[in-house]
């Protein structure tokens, strides 16, 4: 067993490894592709507070340890500084669940992937918060 527990250590400081390399390179990447990027203030800690309600987030948090995106954030921050790409931290002006179309409010979260308001727009939840973000930054 104590083999066994090595070569996971070593297989997970592997992934790592490349997972900071993969984050290095799109940070890179982004920056000198756009002048201007916008981040949204996640409420990390409200959403893991959420988990017990959504089951998509319950099904997802197995995997957290995967996925940093503090770190993804950071290495954007020092490529920003390296290209001189401005970094936009904006906070939400709308409900996470409102249209982009429309601005109606969905009564509550299925964990579904689409948003469907009241008024029969449908769209990706991340397409609806793109559409959102990007009003706000012009």
């Amino acid at each position: 067993s104590t083999r066994l527990w090595r070569e996971a250590r070593g297989i997970e400081r592997h992934y790592v490894a490349y997972r900071n390399h993969l984050y290095r390179t799109w940070a890179l990447h982004l920056c000198q592709r756009y002048r201007t990027i916008a981040i949204n203030k996640l409420a990390l800690k409200r959403i893991a507070e959420a988990e017990e309600k959504v089951p998509r987030l319950r099904e997802a948090a197995k995997y957290r340890q995967l996925a940093s995106v503090s770190r993804l954030v950071s290495n954007l921050r020092h490529a920003a500084v390296k290209t001189g790409t401005e970094i936009v931290e904006i906070p939400l002006p709308t409900p996470a669940l409102a249209c982009a179309e429309c601005g109606a409010v969905v009564a509550q979260n299925t964990g579904e992937v689409y948003l469907t308001c009241p008024n029969g727009h449908r769209w990706d939840q991340d397409e609806n918060r793109g559409k959102i973000l990007l009003r706000a930054v012009v």
